[in-house]
């Protein structure tokens, strides 16, 4: 009986990619996820040795053409670079490998695969990623409350802030997706969210807040659940109001970043604002890939720019000026093509009669909005995790029955 039922929802690919991303950002584990890696190769090899016209020829689809276009732009960075081997070191892991890399060998391995093995990979690897670094995240706060340090009184806990977003919209499609009346999945559930809430929290990153938040309320707003809708509003504006009252009689580091509405000096002479002015001094060729390339310009330009708020550079803190930097107007460009392109082929998906592709959908698109169009406004987010994100749409077009006919 177990054995049928893991050959009716695991394959040999599908659990190789979905180990692979569950633990992508759990520290302390890169030799397993090296090895994971290291098996999505060979496996893809073999599939690929097989029937190389089948799969070369799949590689024929408009994501995976944005992903050309934006690798282009990549390589382009690479030889205007003032140090084109400084660039290239920088880009060869997070681009070469985690984006373009990763997203062909997670394609190559879910191409013939079953549609709803598919979504349910996509679902569990989320889910199991984020409950390992919950846990993980738990675990650290024992650890410091015996060392008598308190939740929310230090930025110790930032670093996993980027995996909570990237994983967090699988709570709501799990939600949507399991039986009402079944009160332990109900409750399990429900317990989880607040344990996630709780690591969130304890980040004190606004910019994760922030997208946590526009990714809850999308996510509502494409299952059209108006009643929790109207009801996260009523129970939002009364929590801020709160906080309001309470800021003056509570000093808390928590209380006071969630009332705080500055910029934090990343506008006008911040670290966008500088960014900005750097790059419209040079804004049609950029300046070479890479933070050391960005760093190096802005401290060697500083000296001319008195009114920067900061002496030595912390990045442009913005994806966008990020990749406008490196490559110029070619690198936006391909950028801006290769997000468009992702948020109206996932668009299409979420129209799905199948409630599994419908809820995958769903949280891929949701999950991509959330890191690199809200995020990546307030942060120079990791590029790495685009390969995930590619390697699963690729796939679940292919393989979605409505989607081909």
């Amino acid at each position: 009986m177990i054995t049928e039922l893991v050959k009716k929802n695991i394959s040999w690919s599908t659990f190789l990619v979905g180990s692979y991303v569950s633990l992508i950002y759990l520290t302390g584990v890169t030799r397993y996820k090296n090895l994971f890696l290291i098996l999505m190769l060979i496996t893809s090899i073999f599939y690929l040795y097989k029937n190389p016209k089948i799969y070369f020829g799949a590689l024929r689809n408009k994501i995976f053409f944005a992903l050309c276009f934006f690798a282009f732009a990549v390589i382009y960075s690479i030889f205007i670079s003032k140090n084109p081997e400084l660039s290239f070191n920088e880009m060869k892991t997070p681009f070469f490998r985690d984006v373009f890399f990763v997203s062909i060998l997670i394609f190559f391995l879910l191409y013939k695969e079953d549609n709803l093995k598919i979504n349910k990979m996509i679902l569990c690897g989320f889910f199991i990623g984020l409950f390992l670094i919950t846990s993980k995240e738990i675990y650290l706060y024992c650890m410091d409350y015996k060392d008598n340090i308190m939740p929310f009184s230090n930025y110790n806990h930032r670093s996993v802030s980027d995996g909570i977003v990237f994983f967090f919209p699988v709570l709501l499609s799990i939600w949507y997706l399991i039986k009402k009346n079944n009160y332990f999945r109900l409750l399990s559930i429900i317990l989880f969210s607040i344990l996630v809430l709780f690591a969130l929290l304890g980040t004190l990153s606004r910019g994760a807040w922030l997208a946590v938040f526009s990714m809850y309320i999308l996510i509502l707003l494409l299952n059209r659940d108006w009643k929790i809708f109207i009801i996260t509003l009523i129970l939002g504006t009364a929590i801020f109001s709160i906080i309001k009252l309470e800021k003056d009689n509570n000093k808390s580091l928590l209380l006071t970043k969630m009332e705080q509405l500055d910029s934090s000096h990343r506008y006008k002479n911040g670290t966008q604002g500088s960014a900005l002015t750097l790059i419209l001094e040079n804004p049609i060729w950029g300046y070479g890939a890479g933070n050391k390339i960005y760093d190096s310009v802005y401290n060697s330009n500083v000296v001319n720019h008195k009114e920067w708020t900061f002496e030595n550079s912390l990045g442009p803190h913005n994806i966008y000026l990020t990749v406008w930097f490196s490559s110029g107007i070619i690198g936006i460009l391909s950028f801006l093509y290769l997000v468009f392109t992702y948020i109206k082929e996932a668009a299409i998906l979420v129209l799905s009669k199948n409630k599994y592709t419908k809820q995958a959908s769903i949280m891929l698109v949701v999950s991509f909005i959330g890191y690199f169009i809200v995020r990546g406004n307030f942060e120079s987010v990791h590029l790495n995790i685009l390969g995930v994100y590619l390697g699963f749409l690729m796939s679940v077009i292919a393989n979605n029955d409505s989607r081909l006919s």
